[in-house]
């Protein structure tokens, strides 16, 4: 036990346990996407913990926009003001309140989202969401090929496009120009005031008709990690006049 107080930020770990199937991570004590083969059954639950004590923790478990299953359990420090530290989560009592019944979701075939929020003694309040997203487990671990297509913006040449558009877990590893028109990349962080500044490499990074980036460039447009998902904002080249709708480009991505 501890003694109640302080101001420290809880720690949060979310487990979800694979009945059947593989899942790309069992532990998140962060915001973040898991990669969970189809058909999976999953078992949820979490665990908080903070120097001063947990006052409330909650999960909450949903899919398609419903929640499935919701478990909130509250701290009441005892006569010497102290807590149980950790606080679990395993399961739910069947009306808001944790318990014993398992929070599980068979047969996943649609993302499967968890919230969770661990309030301490203090003002501080840790929450974040985790989504468990079913990919076909022949997909895992290999890179591919697609086809992702950037729109034009009223008013302007900047195109822009995220991909993937039903989120994943995986990487960035390869862009390439299969069109007839020159496509100048954003760099990370860059605004699209750049697009016209053609001669500055450090904001830019061009990508010739039928050429494709090299892996510093990846860094430099998404970050060191290429972690999807990844917002593309490209532009053409001013002096090549009229600007089309739409602009294509060939994606190369890893599935974890």
């Amino acid at each position: 036990m501890v003694v109640a107080g302080g101001n420290e930020l809880s720690s949060i770990d979310i487990v979800a346990f694979p009945n059947s199937g593989r899942i790309e991570q069992q532990t998140m004590n962060g915001a973040g996407i898991v990669n969970v083969d189809m058909g999976s059954e999953l078992m949820f639950s979490g665990i908080a913990s903070n120097p001063g004590g947990v006052k409330t923790f909650s999960v909450e478990v949903s899919q398609n926009g419903s929640s499935l299953y919701s478990a909130k359990t509250e701290n009441i420090p005892n006569a010497s003001n102290k807590v149980n530290n950790p606080t679990r989560i395993l399961g739910t009592n069947g009306s808001g309140g944790a318990g014993s019944q398992p929070m599980t979701v068979t047969n996943l075939s649609a993302p499967v989202e968890v919230s969770t929020t661990a309030a301490g003694f203090g003002t501080n309040t840790n929450s974040f969401k985790v989504t468990y997203v079913p990919v076909d487990p022949n997909q895992r671990g290999k890179d591919q090929q697609i086809k992702v297509t950037l729109h034009r913006q009223i008013t302007s040449n900047l195109y822009t496009a995220e991909f993937p558009e039903t989120p994943f877990s995986g990487k960035i590893t390869g862009i390439s120009n299969p069109g007839s028109a020159e496509l100048i990349f954003l760099k990370k962080g860059q605004s699209p005031a750049n697009c016209n500044a053609i001669n500055n490499p450090a904001a830019l990074v061009i990508l010739a008709v039928g050429s494709q980036v090299f892996p510093a460039d990846i860094d430099a447009l998404f970050g060191p990690s290429h972690t999807l998902p990844v917002t593309f904002m490209a532009c053409t080249n001013p002096a090549a006049g009229s600007s089309p709708l739409t602009v294509d480009v060939l994606v190369t991505f890893h599935v974890n």
